[in-house]
């Protein structure tokens, strides 16, 4: 593991990793989450898979 991703794994296991989720779309809108007018603050999240019930 490079040092960059030990790092990360420590901010990620000590909870000082801070993600922004922005917006979580399905996979058949993955070519339109990107789109230069959807755009949002924080990560697009792509679901590849359906929530279970």
């Amino acid at each position: 593991m490079s040092s960059g991703s030990t790092a990360t794994c420590r901010r990620l296991r000590d909870g000082r990793l801070d993600v922004r989720v922005g917006a979580v779309h399905p996979l058949t809108e993955a070519a339109a989450a990107f789109a230069p007018e959807r755009r949002v603050t924080g990560r697009t999240i792509i679901r590849v898979t359906e929530e279970p019930q």
